[in-house]
């Protein structure tokens, strides 16, 4: 079972860098939040598109573009790059961030699942 989302997710909530990454150094926290949090709010949206998509809404599952201007993209690409479970998980290709399609369907599905379902960030109320 893929378990990408949970680690990332139990990352967030402890802000432990090792629950999720043991070979890339990170200079600052905030990027690898940052990374973390675009990475699941892109999945999240892949599975509202997957639900759309069995409707018979007119619409496609969408690769989550990395701009290397963007510090957080840098760093995504190298954990993709270095981490296993990142690496087994998802690839870049042209700068384009995919889920592997090695990965079976179900597994692809779940991952966006587990997303969808655990990751609900809370609104900052000043």
């Amino acid at each position: 079972m893929n378990t990408i989302v949970k680690d990332i997710i139990n990352y967030i909530n402890s802000q432990n860098p090792k629950c999720i990454i043991t070979k890339t150094s990170i200079d600052d926290r905030t990027q690898l939040n940052s990374a973390c949090f675009e990475l699941l709010a892109w999945l999240k949206l892949e599975r509202k598109r997957e639900m759309w998509i069995s409707e018979g809404r007119k619409t496609c599952l969408k690769p989550l573009k990395l701009n290397p201007e963007y510090n957080w993209c840098v760093l995504l690409t190298q954990i993709i790059e270095n981490e296993k479970p990142f690496a087994e998980s998802f690839k870049i290709i042209d700068n384009q961030l995919i889920i592997r399609t090695d990965l079976s369907l179900e597994v692809q599905s779940q991952i966006r699942e587990d997303a969808f379902q655990l990751y609900n960030p809370q609104p900052i109320i000043n």
